[in-house]
């Protein structure tokens, strides 16, 4: 429920196959908000087009977390966020790279895959997770833990855009998290 607070928009990938760094990028987003600092919306493509040499293919969220460290993320005023044509060259500057290295990650943990502990353990500090599931081909960004049904939940914010669920937020419980 924290991150329904902040009125911090979801991602939306439209038709790029990014949801891999759609969801570490809206995670750099919400950690800059929980630590009070200005809202910035910063463009998933921006390091997705430059990773993957401006093809709109998939890829895995970890990967795009390294480039984070190194590189940083561009603001969607210097690079909008679905970009990721070869005509979309053009955003490569050398004031938007200088900008990106504001918004880089310093610090971050690969959890152990289903282990439900050390997701919770993370949502539970308020540290947005990225994470992918097999069964969904999918990634996006767990927010929240929440008590459900007489048992643990996590609340996902995915990269479809807010008509998706609600504001883009869903519920995962059971084998599905």
């Amino acid at each position: 429920q924290r991150i329904l607070n902040f009125n911090l928009p979801c991602k939306d990938q439209q038709q790029t196959n990014y949801c891999w760094i759609n969801a570490p990028t809206h995670c750099v987003e919400i950690t800059r908000l929980t630590q009070n600092q200005p809202m910035v919306i910063l463009s998933p493509a921006s390091a997705g087009a430059q990773i993957k040499n401006f093809k709109n293919v998939g890829g895995w969220g970890q990967e795009g977390l390294e480039w984070i460290v190194e590189h940083g993320l561009y603001p969607v005023d210097m690079w909008p966020a679905n970009a990721n044509s070869p005509s979309d060259r053009k955003y490569m500057t050398a004031a938007g790279k200088a900008a990106a290295l504001d918004y880089r990650v310093t610090e971050w943990w690969e959890l152990r895959p289903k282990n439900m502990a050390q997701l919770i353990s993370c949502l539970l500090r308020r540290i947005p997770v990225a994470v992918g599931y097999d069964w969904w081909g999918h990634e996006v960004t767990a927010v929240d833990a929440i008590w459900l049904d007489g048992t643990v939940a996590i609340r996902i914010r995915n990269s479809w855009g807010m008509s998706w669920g609600n504001k883009g937020f869903s519920v995962l419980q059971g084998n599905k998290m």
